[in-house]
């Protein structure tokens, strides 16, 4: 084989090399891109909040917090949704309560309902107890199916279920067990022995 055919091989084995490299750089480009540039939606219990109404009646307001690690890439109409209910029954077994639908939480601050734009975080509330009540009542500033009771009477654990979606991304699940003892308190410390919350999260109790 002559020189020059040599060199017509090598270079057009280079050429198919760097068209098929610029091609799969191509490819998985876009793919890493839509990767990085996806939002990124952890959902946690953040705290309860002591607060009153116009009435002057106190409340622990219970609050969950939607949070992006990615704020250069916001998650768009986003929302916290309640999926599932179970509550403990006398056999200590988890029994689920029926509802219809998921209902979207509604958020801390105003725009207080539909889909939000979340580029760093955003707070929902998920339920309270006022001074002048004995259950723990879940979406109190929500719509919600007639089938499903609000309230969680004193000594009853109950499990709720949620979840934090958007157009692009769903965040994992979060579990948050209520257990309440019926009494109501002012102080930060002393409600959180007697309305006890744990989560799916690390370093918290297996539920």
């Amino acid at each position: 084989m002559k020189n020059y055919e040599i060199w017509s091989l090598v270079l057009g084995s280079t050429g198919v090399s760097i068209a098929l490299s610029v091609l799969i750089v191509t490819i998985w480009g876009e793919k890493l891109r839509q990767f990085w540039s996806k939002p990124n939606l952890k959902l946690s219990f953040l705290e309860a909040s002591l607060n009153n109404t116009r009435d002057g009646i106190n409340g622990w307001y219970y609050i969950l917090q939607v949070s992006n690690d990615k704020k250069m890439s916001p998650a768009d109409n986003a929302e916290i949704l309640l999926t599932n209910i179970y509550e403990k029954g006398p056999d200590d077994n988890w029994h689920e309560k029926l509802f219809s639908g998921q209902i979207p939480l509604a958020w801390r601050y105003p725009p207080y309902s539909g889909g939000k734009t979340v580029g760093r975080e955003a707070d929902a509330t998920f339920g309270h107890i006022m001074e002048n009540e004995h259950n723990f009542t879940m979406l109190p500033v929500a719509v919600v199916p007639n089938n499903l009771n609000q309230k969680i009477l004193p000594n009853n654990p109950t499990k709720l279920i949620f979840i934090a979606t958007s157009n692009t991304v769903n965040s994992e699940p979060l579990i948050v067990k209520v257990t309440w003892s019926g009494k109501w308190v002012m102080g930060k410390a002393e409600i959180e022995k007697e309305c006890t919350i744990k989560t799916n999260q690390e370093n918290q109790t297996k539920l």
